[in-house]
Formats: C-alpha cells, sequence, structure tokens
C-alpha cells in the first residue's frame, strides 16, 4: 500500500511539471503491482491515467488502446460509472480525431448512464462535450440547446469555477460561429477570469485563443498576433501539441494579414506536421486550407490548388461543413485564378 501512494504522488507532481515520461512510469509501476495483486478497479483507473498521458503526448491510437482495456475491466466488474467515465474520455478523444460518429456513441452512451447515476458535474462536462460535437458537425441549434441544458443543471448546482469555465468557453464559441461577436469576447473573457481561479492554465490558454481568434475577425492583426503568442507560451509550457497546433494555425493567419509570409509559411507548415503526427484529420484539413489561401494570396494558383485537393481529400466524406466550404470556395478561387474557368 505505501508503494502505491507513493506512485500516486509521484504521478500527479510529475503531470504538474508537465513530466510525461515520468508521470507514464509511475503510473505503469502502479498498474503492474495492481495486476499483480488482482485489484481489478485499482488497474482500470491505472488504465484511464496512461490513456490521459498518451493523450497528453499527441499519442491517440495508445490512448484509445488503454481506455478501452480500462472499459472492458470497468464493464466486468459492473461498475457503470467508472464505464461512463472511459466512454466520456474515448468520446472526446474521438472528436479531437474529427471521428464525429466514434464521438457521438461514446458520449451518448456515457450520458445515458450519467443521466442515472450522476453525478452532476460529469452530465455538465457530457453535455458540453455533445455541444463541441454538434457545433463541429454543424448543428449549432443541437449544440445551443446542450449548453443550456448543461447551464440549467450547473446553476441549479453552484458549480464550481473549473466546470463555469467550461462551459463559459464553449458558449464564447458558440457564439462566434452565430457572428455574436460581443457575446463572444464577454464569455472568453469570463472564461479566462473563471480558469485563473480553477489554476487551469490550459482551460486559459484556449480562452485566450478564442480571443486572438476574435481580435482577428475584427481584423486587429497586430494584437490578435500578441495575444496569440501568449496563448501559444502557455500551451507549451503545458505541454500538449492539438492546442499549440490549433493556436499556430490562427498565429499563421494573422502572420500573413500582416504580410509576414516566410514565418506565416513555417508557422502553418509546424502545424500542419503536429495534427498530422496527431491523426487529426479535420485539424489537417484546416491547415491545408490555410497553406492554400498563403499560397492564392501570392498567386502560386497550381501550389494553392494542390493544398486545397489535398484537404478535400483529407475530409472525405467526414461531416464537417465548416472546414469543406472553405476548401471548396479557396479551391473555385484557385482555379479562377489559373484561368480554369470550366
Amino acid at each position: 500500500e505505501p508503494f502505491l501512494v507513493a506512485s500516486s504522488l509521484e504521478c500527479l507532481i510529475a503531470q504538474r511539471l508537465g513530466d510525461w515520461a515520468g508521470a507514464r512510469r509511475a503510473i505503469e509501476d502502479a498498474l503492474a503491482q495492481n495486476r499483480r495483486y488482482g485489484r481489478g478497479e485499482a488497474a482500470a483507473l491505472n488504465l484511464v491515467n496512461l490513456g490521459n498521458v498518451a493523450s497528453g503526448e499527441g499519442e491517440y491510437a495508445e490512448a484509445a488502446a488503454r481506455y478501452r482495456e480500462a472499459l472492458g475491466i470497468y464493464r466486468d466488474l459492473e461498475n457503470r460509472v467508472g464505464a461512463a467515465s472511459v466512454l466520456h474520455n474515448l468520446g472526446l478523444l474521438a472528436l479531437r480525431r474529427g471521428d464525429y460518429r466514434g464521438a457521438a456513441a461514446a458520449l451518448f452512451d456515457a450520458l445515458r448512464i450519467y443521466d442515472v447515476t450522476g453525478p452532476d458535474a460529469e452530465v455538465i462536462a457530457v453535455r458540453r462535450g455533445l455541444a463541441d460535437l454538434k457545433a463541429a458537425m454543424g448543428d449549432l441549434p443541437g449544440a445551443l440547446g446542450e449548453l443550456r441544458r448543461a447551464e440549467r443543471l450547473a446553476a441549479g448546482r453552484g458549480s464550481g469555477p473549473a466546470a463555469l469555465a467550461g462551459l463559459a468557453l464553449a458558449r464564447a464559441d458558440l457564439s462566434v460561429q452565430f457572428n455574436s461577436l460581443a457575446e463572444a469576447d464577454l464569455q472568453y473573457g469570463r472564461a479566462e477570469q473563471l480558469f485563473r481561479r480553477a489554476a487551469d492554465p490550459a482551460g486559459r490558454a484556449e480562452a485566450l485563443q478564442g480571443r486572438g481568434m476574435l481580435l482577428l475577425m475584427s481584423e486587429r492583426y497586430p494584437a490578435a498576433q500578441a495575444v496569440l503568442e501568449v496563448a501559444l507560451r502557455v500551451q507549451e509550457a503545458v505541454g500538449d501539441p492539438r492546442p499549440a497546433a490549433l493556436t499556430r494555425l490562427l498565429l499563421g493567419e494573422a502572420q500573413r494579414e500582416r504580410g509576414d509570409t516566410a514565418s506565416a509559411r513555417r508557422t502553418l507548415t509546424q502545424a500542419l506536421d503536429t495534427l498530422r503526427s496527431l491523426g487529426d484529420v479535420v485539424g489537417e484539413a484546416v491547415a491545408l486550407s490555410a497553406l492554400g489561401d498563403l499560397e492564392s494570396q501570392g498567386a502560386m494558383f497550381l501550389a494553392a490548388e494542390a493544398f486545397y485537393q489535398r484537404g478535400l481529400g483529407r475530409l472525405g466524406a467526414r461531416p464537417v461543413p465548416n472546414v469543406a466550404w472553405r476548401l471548396h470556395a479557396g479551391l473555385g478561387r484557385a482555379l479562377r485564378g489559373r484561368g480554369a474557368l470550366a
């Protein structure tokens, strides 16, 4: 028992310091001991934590495998709350990878369990995930409905700053898609303050990223670049590669709009390489679209056409209208630019 407590403490300290390798070693040591002594639930929790570490390192295939092994143990033990927790993680992982069908299946399975067992905090978190999923698929009314359900539940239960921050961030993201930019700015600011109170630097960086995007939309490019660079520094300190890659996509746009095409190309190419390595197909398509825009702006229409075609090829039949329409529009502009009017 003292060994297991020490391993847990070592894992928590390593994660706080961003030492993913140290966290992995501590969890693997605990997992070996729990398996040795037949502690099924403890082993399942170790597997979930290993999945979280793998996800943080961008090893999404390994993360999915760890989560599924944990899910099997919880189901064998008839631990429904444990199974729901793993399904929630699997749903968020699938969402990050652009597997919207898989995300929907896992999140709805988790919600069905939590609606019966609770706790309310988990119901709120899953509904926020469903809102993100529906928004990504272009179902904005559905996303708003999920957020409103989560907000009613949070208001009735006096939720803490972490849950409220996540809902404020989701509301801000959705407000952008509804073109309610003043509301989005208000909610991003509220989310940043709440994430500070919750001591959550990753969440704070995400709120900063949103504010940088709003500044881009307002064509305040120097201010946008400054805010996005702060967000990127925080994300790099946290050590999660995907949020940093998404911030680079926005930063590359700010650099492009300021006329710094060389920096924009480096920034966007780095984002593309990261998203490709993570298996984030939708993110990769967004990066290809941004690189196409960069080449099109420089009248390099053949190069732009190639990027847009690659992006559409990566998306395939995935239901991602917010990305697909941009690729089609960019491709049309590039074809017109080189005289391929038909």
